[in-house]
């Protein structure tokens, strides 16, 4: 399979324009952390020859395999999340935010009717135009941030 690194394309969808960033599994993972670094996208959809999504690599994803005793020459497919969260490419923008939200993440890969990725919905896209002091919504990410940490083994107790 020739190697996937740094190939961005661009989709449009009514809500916002979505990037998708794609990498080959058998990429290491010194390639994935100079991919993060080049672009914006915080995160990288690694994927097959058909661009079907293998799983997503994230800073926190190459933090922990690091911890764990990997070296920077590994594979991606050694630290890679197998399980994403994802969504279709015709899931309404609030439905978007909710699943983000809800899961506390920034991004979701966005998936074709073949599986194959299509796109990489954004927080940032989603919430242009929201009033960034507004209490309820403010609150509303205290609350998760908070139940998030004491219900983790290890936090706080």
């Amino acid at each position: 399979m020739e190697k996937i690194l740094g190939r961005t394309s661009k989709k449009t969808r009514d809500m916002t324009s979505l990037y998708q960033t794609l990498i080959s599994p058998d990429l290491k993972i010194l390639d994935a952390v100079n991919f993060l670094r080049e672009t914006a996208a915080q995160v990288c959809l690694v994927v097959d020859s058909s661009e079907r999504l293998l799983g997503t690599i994230t800073d926190g994803d190459i933090r922990r395999g690091l911890l764990r005793g990997l070296n920077m020459e590994a594979l991606v497919t050694e630290i890679m999340n197998r399980e994403p969260i994802v969504a279709s490419l015709d899931t309404a923008p609030e439905d978007l935010l909710k699943q983000m939200n809800d899961a506390m993440i920034r991004q979701i890969p966005l998936l074709d009717g073949n599986d194959r990725v299509a796109g990489l919905s954004h927080m940032r896209d989603l919430t242009i135009g929201e009033d960034p002091f507004d209490r309820e919504r403010l609150n509303h990410k205290l609350d998760a941030a908070t139940r998030f940490m004491f219900t983790r083994p290890g936090w706080f107790g």
